[in-house]
């Protein structure tokens, strides 16, 4: 079985994540973009009320919650509807994932956000250095965060945590192509 490109899809922008609710797919991308299908083939747009770029999604089984640029937070029950919430940290929101007691967020300049229920975020202490965490998940047992260092000379970096709180830092050893040593 192969990939299909659907296209048109009602926005020229770029996507950048998805997420299954068990009724919809619903997509986010640049400029506020928020697409959602019922059956991955015909997509709707919906209104995000931002233009920041989306840059993940994520579901916790009753609640969307998704992340984007200057710290936009968005909540939906239903992939249609969504409201906005704004943290005072104008940071790049990265990633977020559902660890099935809290959402977790991650970014630029290696802030966490955590929140029970997608409405109240509590931002944690940073993950030690200047990293850039492009992407964070949840095993069932442990939270998995990929960075890079934002000094552009270092080797990408894993960090790994229990509770979202407290992080440990695996250097995966190497250089950034293009960058040198």
């Amino acid at each position: 079985m192969g990939w299909t490109l659907r296209n048109p899809l009602p926005t020229p922008n770029t996507l950048q994540s998805v997420a299954w609710t068990g009724k919809v797919l619903v997509a986010v991308g640049s400029g506020g973009s928020i697409l959602t299908s019922s059956d991955g083939m015909k997509w709707s747009q919906q209104n995000s009320g931002t233009f920041y770029n989306l840059n993940s999604v994520a579901w916790n089984g009753t609640r969307l919650v998704a992340v984007g640029d200057e710290c936009g937070i968005l909540t939906s029950e239903d992939g249609y509807s969504w409201t906005r919430w704004t943290t005072t940290d104008r940071t790049r929101l990265l990633s977020v994932t559902w660890t099935g007691s809290k959402f977790v967020a991650s970014g630029y300049q290696s802030v966490v956000f955590s929140s029970p229920n997608g409405l109240d975020w509590s931002k944690g202490a940073p993950i030690s250095g200047s990293f850039s965490v492009q992407s964070v998940v949840w095993t069932g047992k442990l939270l998995v965060a990929t960075g890079l260092n934002l000094g552009g000379r270092s080797a990408p970096n894993v960090f790994t945590s229990i509770d979202g709180i407290v992080w440990d830092s695996l250097n995966v050893g190497g250089t950034v192509p293009g960058l040198g040593s």
